[in-house]
């Protein structure tokens, strides 16, 4: 074997037992030199030629011996030879160290080196990996900032806003809206605390308090909390792209990382918040560095392989650019500088880098193919194909053996080229396919809102004034599946179906939403759902817990919207009709799926150039691209109108004040022929019940919200309330009779009916306390006033008596018995304004407050 490559085959290596070939060829000729010539240099004791390296750059010549340590030399004799060069127990030290993780090894020896290079512009990382207790309280870049101090300033400014900051007994911050203030209690979203925030009838818990001015709460130091909790796509931060934001992390990581195998793990631990035991650390940060390598290697669209090339050429850059410049030597103490340091650093490095990185990496695997680590070694000759193992003389460019192994084709590599138009100032040609991509993974989702309305018509039509909301806070999904009638196994099923797409939706949506979601409930989206979460997360109400599923809603909505209005700021041409969110079709929607719709463009659209000894060339025609992905997923669609009907739980609704549905509506009297005609209609007493408990809904609704006073009232249960009428109205005359102008009307004769019936079967008809049913009157009393009665209406009277047992009689105790009746009647109806010709003076004053169901029954057996 000759000796100038006998370390390249070291058989006993200890330190380093990565891959064969030599990742820091990325750095060309000059090192390559410097590592062949050092090695004979070592075995013959000489270290002559070596110095006439050196000539040319003595420090690139040191960092490049430092480098060529790695790759086995650290097993030679005679390294004493280089100890005025470099400090090799340092470097081997630190490849000791490095081993222990031998998957990223050569990255993190490479970036030891970078740092310790003396390139001021590496100053930052060179601390945290070195003296991470010298930048306790810095704000780290690319770390997340308190967006909550934003949402603060703005509602401070913008009177249109009206919710108010809380904080937990254990300071973290939250929001009540509409007025501000608090009217249940609920548990605090942070997943470690969970203590009772909020309050009730708008009285704050003593242990919350009111946050009256809010100061900016970015944290410093690593803010990132679980790599596990981390998005599966780059989010960008502040000004910094995806690509700027996912490097930054990297070298933080890298940094923390060499600290705590170096020594300096219990400083590193004072750094990170949440908190990470020491025991624990490494791994936190090993798990990091994987997310931000996946990352890295989706925005970039290259394999495993060449993205760890990437980072090595990156580290190149970082190295060579050691141009000084003053934004990288400040230091990082308030967040405002480090928003000047994260730009600077992204201009000078990141933004050169990515640009010419396809032609590094294309530089790089040309002059790995020529080194004697790969035409020496059997393995990697057979991982490069160097060996002739097929009879290449009459293949074609059509031969299959030859496209076998060209690269392949994907949305990434759509991805690439459309960055690299926009950086050539080509934008403008593929405005909407830019806009595509960029919301490419909020557009994916919009197609699950016609099944999550669905869900929300469901319970809607289920639900709807039926459901109180304590039961719907404390029954889990789990629960509310069980309980669902047995005799309806499809309806379970679909239901099934349906949260299960919701679960889904949310979860990934929660990450995307922007500062518009988070000002109706900034606490909202750190919720996972699964399910054992309430109901009432599902449930789309205007406040509270209701919020989650109206968010969801409203996010799908809104975002498809604001695309295709981009769309037509784009291309005037384009028009979009509008639609109820209520009428949407399945036509109306962004339905996109990326291997369904994107894919097959991309693989279609493009032209492959491959030749034998000829690296492939892809050209994607990415105007085509764009016009057929109009056609295919965007043409057609609507703008929705995002006006839902909320759900109302019972307790929503108002109690009966027919004062104010006088004021909603005009009220207009049944004649009594079509109320007996409707009544003769209702067999049962199940009927009127029915019939009695919708009115009373639409009744508590109507208050509050007004009505036409000609509409149907079964139109106003289907279309409104989504009721399904027939279930409540079984009577075909009241069915084309009733409008809502009669509402009060009907509700009296519903009522008194349902009284009569219930007292002909011998119950009592009302819930009246026992010191309203006194019969003490003389027998005498009782006749007169039987015969009194037919002097005077007593239909009308009996409308009056009940109206008042019903709704009146709830709010009297027991001082009240002694008032005469006439005199408490007349008293409630000055109070509610009823018209009546009835003369109450007739009603002989023997008759008290306390005898009133006796007298409702002698006035109901009368009429």
């Amino acid at each position: 074997m000759k000796p100038e490559v006998d370390w390249l085959l070291n058989q006993n290596e200890t330190f380093n037992n990565m891959t064969s070939y030599d990742k820091f060829l990325v750095y060309g000729e000059y090192y390559k030199k410097i590592r062949d010539r050092l090695v004979v240099c070592i075995l013959e004791d000489n270290l002559l030629s070596l110095t006439q390296l050196e000539e040319d750059d003595e420090d690139k010549t040191n960092v490049f011996l430092q480098l060529s340590l790695f790759k086995g030399l650290s097993n030679l004799p005679n390294l004493a030879i280089l100890k005025n060069k470099i400090k090799i127990q340092k470097c081997l030290s630190a490849i000791r160290s490095f081993s222990t993780l031998e998957s990223y090894s050569s990255i993190l020896y490479h970036f030891w080196v970078v740092i310790n290079s003396g390139n001021p512009s590496t100053r930052l990382f060179l601390l945290l990996a070195t003296r991470p207790q010298q930048v306790y309280g810095w704000f780290l870049p690319a770390m997340p900032h308190d967006n909550l101090s934003e949402i603060f300033g703005l509602n401070r400014s913008d009177d249109s806003n009206s919710f108010l900051f809380y904080a937990c007994p254990r300071g973290h911050p939250y929001v009540i809206t509409n007025c501000g203030r608090p009217n249940q209690t609920y548990l605090c979203p942070v997943s470690n605390c969970r203590l009772a925030i909020g309050g009730e009838n708008h009285t704050l818990l003593p242990s919350n308090s009111i946050v009256s001015a809010r100061v900016d709460a970015t944290k410093p130091g690593h803010c990132l909390g679980l790599a596990s909790e981390r998005s599966n796509f780059s989010i960008p931060q502040r000004e910094l792209t995806p690509l700027s934001v996912t490097l930054q992390n990297l070298l933080v990581h890298l940094s923390l990382l060499v600290a705590t195998l170096t020594g300096h793990i219990e400083d590193v631990v004072r750094l990170v918040h949440p908190k990470v035991n020491s025991d624990s650390m490494q791994m936190f940060l090993v798990q990091h560095i994987e997310k931000d390598l996946a990352l890295l290697s989706n925005r970039i669209a290259k394999n495993n392989d060449d993205t760890n090339s990437a980072v090595h050429i990156f580290f190149k850059d970082l190295l060579l650019n050691d141009k000084p410049d003053n934004i990288m030597m400040v230091d990082l103490t308030s967040v405002q500088i480090r928003n000047q340091y994260e730009n600077a650093f992204d201009r000078k490095f990141i933004q050169p880098f990515f640009n010419s990185l396809d032609k590094e990496l294309l530089q790089f695997n040309k002059f790995l193919i020529a080194d004697r680590c790969i035409s020496d070694s059997p393995l990697m000759r057979k991982i490069f194909e160097l060996d002739e193992e097929l009879d290449f003389s009459n293949v074609t460019v059509m031969s299959p053996q030859l496209w076998l192994y060209r690269q392949s084709v994907s949305v990434e590599s759509l991805k690439v080229a459309v960055q690299l138009k926009v950086a050539g100032g080509g934008a403008k040609d593929i405005s909407i396919l830019v806009k595509f991509l960029e919301q490419e993974s909020v557009l994916s989702l919009i197609k699950e809102l016609p099944l999550i309305l669905e869900l929300q018509k469901i319970l809607q039509h289920e639900f709807n004034y039926k459901l109180d909301k304590k039961t719907a806070v404390d029954k889990t999904v789990v629960e509310f599946l069980s309980d669902i009638n047995a005799s309806k196994p499809e309806l379970k099923k679909k239901v099934e179906k349906l949260i299960k797409c919701f679960i889904k939706t949310w979860n990934q949506a929660r990450g995307l939403f922007t500062e518009r979601e988070k000002r109706l409930e900034p606490n909202l989206p750190s919720i996972k759902l699964d399910n054992k979460c309430s109901l009432a997360f599902f449930i789309a109400a205007p406040s509270d817990h209701g919020l989650c599923a109206s968010m969801l809603i409203d996010f799908l909505a809104f975002q498809q919207n604001d695309f295709l209005e981009e769309c037509r700021l784009i291309n005037h041409t384009y028009v979009f009709q509008h639609v109820p969110i209520l009428q949407l079709k399945e036509t109306d929607i962004i339905s996109y799926e990326q291997n369904c719709d994107l894919l097959p463009l991309v693989l279609l659209n493009c032209d492959y150039s491959l030749g034998i000894g000829k690296a492939l060339k892809i050209e994607h025609n990415l105007e085509l691209i764009q016009r057929r992905l109009y056609e295919n997923v965007i043409f057609g669609k609507a703008l929705i109108d995002r006006e839902i009907i909320p759900f109302f739980y019972r307790g929503d609704i108002k109690s009966l004040n027919f004062p104010l549905l006088r004021s909603s509506i005009q009220q207009t009297d049944i004649p009594y022929s079509e109320q007996k005609r409707m009544l003769d209609e209702m067999i049962d007493i199940a009927d009127v019940s029915i019939a009695l408990r919708a009115v009373e809904t639409v009744i508590g609704i109507i208050t509050s919200t007004g009505g036409d006073c000609n509409m149907y009232l079964r139109d106003y249960l289907t279309n409104v309330l989504r009721m399904n009428e027939q279930d409540y109205i079984v009577s075909r005359k009241m069915h084309d009779y009733i409008r809502l102008t009669h509402l009060y009307s009907v509700w009296l004769m519903l009522t008194i009916e349902q009284a009569c019936r219930i007292y002909a079967s011998k119950q009592i008809p009302f819930h009246v306390k026992e010191f309203f049913m006194c019969e003490d009157l003389e027998k005498e009393v009782v006749e007169k006033m039987e015969k009194t009665l037919h002097h005077i209406d007593k239909k009308e009277l009996l409308n009056l008596i009940t109206e008042y047992i019903v709704l009146e009689l709830p709010l009297r105790n027991e001082a009240d018995i002694s008032l005469t009746l006439s005199e408490a009647l007349q008293l409630y109806k000055d109070k509610q304004g009823t018209i009546i010709t009835t003369c109450l003076e007739s009603i002989s004053d023997e008759f008290l407050l306390k005898h009133i169901y006796l007298f409702w029954k002698i006035v109901a057996s009368h009429a």
